[in-house]
């Protein structure tokens, strides 16, 4: 019996290194979980930084939403009014043969881009503050 399960380990053992896997994870994309893993469990704000810069508007929110809320983190509020409500707002238009910038956001993202910008200056962020008191007549 001990001879036949030595048999099938070893069989087993060839078997496993003669399969290579076909996607192989680099030192970047190991780096880049642990900064996402940083966010998520600690909040921290390098790696939020970090991946801040890394990302498109639209892959970062969860971070942005995980470090507003759950990290009560002020700048996180003003980075959610930019990749929400101004990547909208800057689409161009051309109107009377000049460009100009028309806003498309909708209701539901401006009144979330408000509340977030509301939170981030009851955190005490001079950009959320600016913003309500400039765009928004808060």
């Amino acid at each position: 019996m001990f001879i036949l399960w030595l048999i099938g380990f070893i069989i087993g053992l060839v078997a496993y290194k003669a399969i290579e896997p076909t996607h192989r994870i680099n030192d970047d994309s190991l780096a880049y979980r642990k900064e996402e893993l940083n966010i998520i469990k600690t909040g921290s704000i390098a790696s939020y930084g970090e991946i801040i810069c890394n990302l498109y508007a639209r892959e970062r929110l969860a971070y942005i939403i995980i470090m507003a809320n759950k990290y009560r983190y002020p700048d996180a509020c003003y980075n959610f009014y930019c990749s929400t409500y101004l990547s909208e707002y800057n689409q161009p238009v051309l109107k009377n043969d000049s460009i100009v910038h028309q806003c498309s956001a909708d209701s539901t993202t401006t009144t979330l881009a408000v509340d977030f910008l509301k939170y981030g200056a009851s955190l005490g962020s001079k950009s959320c503050a600016d913003v309500l008191n400039k765009k928004f007549d808060l």
